[in-house]
């Protein structure tokens, strides 16, 4: 029986995965652990050399094709176009009507949620927090959010922009 490795470029990312990204700390392309993502795109990664976190950054000069098609994912939002729109809000440009109202639903759900909750009492997040169902955490970058689901060291969290998985417990 032979045993074989995938090559990075056959694995899609995943929270947990390891990526190349560029550090921010260490100045130059390194091997790194996905932390957090929003659908298909990573948004941030650990330096496996600093133990920095920062946001998930291709190679310098790299478009935003070129790093999805470097960490293994293919190449699904379109690219920006010439009029100063991001990858990001050309993708949310080309949403069907039937996905906005289940974005407005969620988003309706989380602000009620939210309303009940005290936010002095939430946690701050870290890839080493260990929260419960239900707990409310403070993110960097993506606000508040509640935890919805959890497995596997990875947390569902509830925030304003929709469901987050991110690495929790490590």
């Amino acid at each position: 029986m032979t045993l074989h490795r995938l090559r990075r470029a056959d694995v899609l990312p995943a929270v947990g995965r390891e990526t190349e990204s560029w550090c921010t700390a260490c100045k130059r392309i390194l091997d790194h652990d996905i932390t957090a993502m929003d659908g298909r795109s990573i948004v941030q990664v650990r330096c496996r050399t600093c133990g920095s976190v920062h946001r998930y950054k291709g190679a310098p000069g790299a478009s935003a094709a070129q790093a999805a098609g470097s960490s293994g994912a293919a190449s699904s939002t379109p690219k920006a176009s010439g009029g100063g729109k991001t990858a990001s809000a050309a993708a949310a440009e080309a949403r069907t009507p039937t996905q906005r109202p289940a974005a407005s639903a969620e988003r309706q759900r989380y602000q009620r949620q939210l309303a009940e909750r005290d936010l002095a009492t939430a946690l701050e997040y870290g890839p080493t927090l260990r929260p419960a169902i239900g707990n409310l955490v403070r993110h960097v970058r993506f606000g508040y959010g509640l935890v919805e689901a959890l497995g596997d060291g990875k947390a569902h969290i509830l925030f304003a922009d929709g469901v987050k998985l991110l690495v929790v417990g490590r």
